[in-house]
């Protein structure tokens, strides 16, 4: 049915209705992070200016790890996605696909240019002992652009120009590749 939101909590931080859910928004380590959840969008863990820190992406999934993956209030119906600029190849996504032994992770990667040899692949989670392809990047020229209406070439360079041409700024921020 119809809800609304409650008016004694509605913030720019979260907010509850009056059927019972809410949003809570909040940052890594703020310790704002006890309540139960049916759903977690985890966006950009990873601290672009402290990427290089081996300590500050062992907190940031030691965090992930400790507190955030155990918040489910049912973990039959709980849903998680991570959606990061890839910063380097162990930041959390990179974690993640490390340790995903069990096959429930579905990795989804929108390089801004094809490439060839880093085209993107999705499976769906482990099923049965197998996973199905749900998605083929379908670009098949090198260079072939992700979303021209939105970022047209000229844009691209002038994107990485304003990276000053560093190739693990655009391998990462732009391709989904990190490096190292």
């Amino acid at each position: 049915g119809k809800f609304s939101l409650k008016p004694d909590f509605n913030t720019k931080l979260g907010f509850y209705n009056t059927a019972g859910g809410f949003r809570l928004a909040s940052s890594l380590n703020s310790g704002n992070m006890g309540h139960g959840a049916r759903f977690l969008f985890c966006d950009d863990p990873n601290n672009l200016t402290r990427l290089k820190s081996d300590e500050e992406r062992q907190a940031v999934y030691n965090c992930w790890q400790q507190v955030l993956i155990s918040r489910s209030k049912d973990e039959r119906k709980f849903s998680v996605c991570v959606g990061q600029q890839r910063t380097h190849s162990y930041d959390l996504t990179g974690h993640i696909i490390e340790d995903d032994s069990t096959g429930k992770w579905t990795h989804l990667f929108l390089p801004m240019e094809y490439e060839k040899d880093w085209s993107c692949t999705t499976y769906g989670p482990m099923r049965n002992g197998e996973r199905k392809k749900i998605w083929s990047d379908p670009r098949k020229k090198e260079k072939q652009l992700l979303w021209p209406e939105k970022i047209d070439a000229q844009t691209l360079i002038n994107r990485k120009a304003d990276f000053g041409w560093r190739e693990e700024l655009i391998a990462g921020q732009l391709q989904q590749r990190p490096a190292p």
